[in-house]
């Protein structure tokens, strides 16, 4: 820093301010992506942006978009210092592998003691993955930093991992957790994995920079235990934690080939093949998940797009890429069937996934088999050669619950066409039957709009339509999952023709959905529940418009207020104190708990029930013993297990509305949020209050007709968006940031 440099901050630090640069220590400059411009964001009088030398060229202002209540929300909801904050939680407990990689598994059972932590991962059926890496890659192309890097890379090679544990190239998997303990000490900045209580080495390794990186950046000062191998959790944590569940599934699992997870949907098939041999992945490769997955393989090549990233974090998103494709070019050669492996069969021979239950009962219908246009196309979209207009002819077989939603549709009204087993898609609106959802939205009855006809049945018959419309529209969200996946991935290759087939389709099914929530509205009599829900779909219709720049009916957006009730809800962890022992539970009190989950399962599975019944008839398989209880292990023998004392944490998504600040900035805008709390911390004290506004009043006086650089602090930090001037935007800035903290 030059002399003149000094001596302003010097007078500025004498004549306007308190200066106390010790009160808060000062941030790193921020790196916006794809920009090697560095962003000032510090509020302190050292400068942000560099030794700037007199006749310096000034640096490139941020870019400020949307409206002053668009960036006034951004920044209550995401600025940045609060999702950082966000990031460590979601790193500690909403994903989980090791320390180079993770997946996000939505159920961890979680006990705290001090800076002592234990998290036993899963099981869990369906996990938000794809979503997940999808909207922490679209927070890093709003806020960027390195804390953002840091989770992409452990989420990207997440996805490798995914695609790799199984040993077959290409194939997918709800869940995957590589069998053996991960401890993480933060204190000393040590790792060590074990695996029957014996050291073992991963076959994932990384540089122990990026490990010791990750273990300051989100692990300081704590330790953490990851119980990561089923074969151990399962007796130990779940017979207590779980209770019900172990003593009707997870007992009568069949090691070493198979652990059970659930009996409806999927089992843990031990590896054996490839690297991960000895890891566990989830079997039911059901299309549920699929779209999910290919948009976090998406959001790899998406990153892959920006000129200025991160070494680590390119290979990162390299490696999570060719596994999206691995997975695509699987799919496509297999007919748009998701294969995987039988619970019985040789572990080299391959089926559909979902055609079997765990148990060998068939199931009504092949839920590895792609059903819908959106999914079909976002396969060939993922597969090597890629996709692009005119989009070619597929034929996929019909479902359930395409057959489902057509009759539920053609009860409304509608003319969906007919089933002759398959539908043939040839665009990306094809519905099912072979219509277009356009066709479907023009429908009418009588000369009267299907939507008006369907509202008036609603209110008509109401027990009627309730229950299929509110299943529906569970199904609309995973094609329209597909279809933002479909957008995204003609955005990034620049194929604007594709973009906009892509969006059409995407707003019609939008539009349904929305018609859909109005009928279960009208058929809610009143009830505050359904109208509850029925709104909440509206909001996520909303949402997903404004993700991909669509127009928005801002009414149903309900001022984000969705949007900051999760964001509190994560925050509640940031406070958690030391978990209590569970209540002890008596022999009784055991027996009543199994009793009512066999009840549940009796109608629709009763051979849950007898086999039980045929196994347990002298007693549960769990009893009490002194201070804890006596289990039966997966080998059949009694042993002894300690109380539990863990709270349940799921993790769903991160910032679900994040993308619309990078596609629809007058609805929601992060220019402020990047900027982040620090930016409007005027007199550095940590938080933004009404001592901020009162000294940002003062310099805003001292530097009229002054412009606002590097070697003035930035007209003393009241240039808070550092565009040279200090105006009414400032004032802005200052309100929204009220409340914030550093």
């Amino acid at each position: 820093m030059n002399l003149r440099a000094h001596l302003t901050i010097v007078l500025i630090c004498m004549g306007l301010t308190n200066c106390q640069s010790s009160r808060h220590p000062q941030n790193p400059p921020i790196l916006i992506p794809g920009d090697a411009t560095l962003r000032p964001g510090d509020a302190d009088v050292t400068d942000a942006a560099g030794d700037a030398e007199q006749g310096d060229p000034l640096p490139t202002p941020p870019v400020i978009d949307g409206t002053e209540s668009s960036r006034t929300q951004g920044f209550q909801f995401f600025y940045r210092e609060r999702v950082l904050r966000q990031l460590e939680i979601v790193n500690r407990l909403g994903m989980a592998g090791d320390v180079g990689f993770a997946v996000a598994i939505a159920h961890m059972e979680v006990a705290k003691s001090g800076n002592a932590w234990e998290v036993v991962v899963g099981p869990k059926d369906n996990n938000p993955m794809g979503r997940m890496t999808y909207e922490i890659a679209q927070t890093y192309r709003a806020l960027g930093g390195r804390e953002l890097e840091l989770t992409l890379i452990r989420m990207f090679e997440g996805l490798v991992f995914l695609e790799q544990v199984s040993g077959h190239w290409g194939l997918t998997s709800r869940m995957a957790v590589p069998g053996y303990d991960v401890h993480i000490d933060g204190t000393t900045q040590s790792i060590s994995r074990t695996r029957d209580g014996a050291p073992i080495a991963s076959p994932a390794q990384f540089s122990s920079t990026l490990e010791q990186e990750i273990l300051r950046t989100f692990f300081a000062n704590t330790t953490f235990d990851y119980w990561l191998d089923p074969a151990r959790m399962y007796p130990n944590r779940h017979a207590v934690n779980r209770m019900s569940d172990y003593a009707i599934t997870y007992v009568f699992s069949e090691p070493p080939k198979f652990l059970r997870v659930s009996n409806c949907c999927a089992s843990y098939i031990v590896s054996q093949a490839g690297a991960w041999r000895g890891a566990y992945w989830s079997n039911h490769n059901s299309r549920d998940n699929f779209s999910d997955l290919m948009i976090g393989y998406m959001a790899a090549k998406d990153l892959l797009t920006l000129p200025n990233l991160p070494l680590d974090l390119r290979t990162a998103a390299t490696h999570a890429a060719a596994a999206g494709t691995s997975v695509g070019n699987r799919v496509v050669s297999d007919g748009f069937r998701l294969m995987t492996v039988s619970e019985y069969k040789d572990y080299n021979e391959l089926i559909p996934g979902g055609s079997t239950r765990p148990d060998l009962r068939e199931v009504t219908q092949d839920l590895g088999t792609l059903n819908d246009c959106f999914m079909g196309y976002l396969a060939v979209a993922m597969s090597a050669p890629g996709l692009d207009t005119p989009v070619p002819e597929l034929t996929l077989n019909d479902s359930a619950n395409g057959l489902a939603i057509r009759a539920l549709l053609q009860s409304l009204g509608v003319n969906a066409g007919s089933s002759g087993g398959s539908t043939t898609c040839k665009s990306l609106d094809t519905a099912f039957g072979g219509g277009t959802w356009e066709e479907f939205l023009a429908s009418e009855v009588n000369d009267r709009s299907w939507s008006e006809v369907a509202l008036t049945l609603a209110a008509a018959y109401p027990e009627t339509i309730a229950g299929p419309v509110s299943g529906a529209m569970d199904d609309f969200q995973n094609m329209e999952l597909g279809a933002i996946a479909l957008v995204y991935y003609a955005e990034m290759s620049g194929k604007a023709a594709l973009r906009q087939e892509a969006l059409t389709a995407l707003d019609h099914i939008l539009t349904f959905h929305r018609v859909l929530s109005d009928i279960l509205i009208a058929s809610a009599q009143g009830d505050a529940g359904t109208i509850a829900s029925a709104q909440m779909h509206r909001y996520k219709a909303a949402v997903i418009a404004a993700n991909v720049g669509l127009p928005v009916p801002v009414a149903d957006l309900a001022n984000l207020a969705y949007a900051e009730n999760e964001m509190a809800r994560r925050e509640g962890w940031q406070q958690l104190g030391d978990t209590a022992p569970l209540p002890l539970l008596t022999s009784a009190d055991i027996a009543a708990a199994i009793q009512a989950e066999l009840t549940n399962e009796a109608g629709d599975a009763p051979w849950i029930v007898e086999r039980y019944n045929n196994r347990f008839a002298s007693g549960p398989p769990i009893r009490p013993a002194g201070d804890g209880y006596e289990v039966v292990n997966l080998a059949g023998q009694w042993q002894s297990v300690p109380n539990g004392r863990h709270v349940h944490y799921g993790e769903s998504r991160f910032a679900f509305e994040i993308p619309a600040c990078n596609h629809s900035p007058d609805q929601l805008s992060c220019s402020w949020a990047r900027l982040g709390c620090v930016a409007a911390d005027v007199d550095n004290s940590g938080t933004v209050d009404a001592a901020d506004t009162t000294l940002f009043e003062l310099r805003r006086t001292s530097y009229t007709n002054t412009q606002c650089t590097p070697e003035n602090h930035w007209c003393g930090g009241a240039d808070l968006d550092r565009n040279f001037t200090v105006n009414n935007d400032d004032a802005a800035f200052l309100r929204a940031a009220q409340g914030c903290r550093r």
